[in-house]
């Protein structure tokens, strides 16, 4: 019984421990930045569709999906990071959804081009 007490509080100490270092971790890079986008920027729009941008103006409505959260990620060209840590993930809430293609999965993230104003800001 005396090891599950101690196990107990050892897990307890540890998970302490790490919130305490995650909120430091908040604290030191301080606010986290905000991107602000309408769901009709192109930018947005050609991430979604990709290639296949053109029949957004030709699909039937009913067709087309509607998402307010949108996931999208970007490489940072960092030489001193290695290479796993050089994409940068995020995500964003629209006020107005977003058109999307049939079958569009919003659980995945959707590359963005780095150079995009808004994206330059984070990078």
């Amino acid at each position: 019984m005396a090891f599950v007490g101690i196990s107990k509080n050892f897990i307890e100490r540890v998970d302490s421990k790490i919130q305490n270092m995650q909120k430091a971790e908040v604290t030191a890079l301080g606010e986290q930045p905000k991107i602000t986008a309408m769901n009709t920027e192109p930018w947005v729009l050609q991430a979604v569709w990709g290639e296949h941008l053109y029949l957004l103006e030709k699909m039937p409505n009913s067709w087309i999906g509607k998402s307010e959260n949108l996931k999208f990620k970007f490489k940072v060209n960092n030489p001193d990071l290695p290479e796993d840590r050089q994409h940068f993930a995020f995500g964003v809430s629209f006020s107005d959804a977003v058109p999307v293609p049939p079958g569009y999965s919003w659980y995945g993230e959707t590359q963005v081009d780095a150079s995009i104003p808004q994206i330059a800001l984070l990078s």
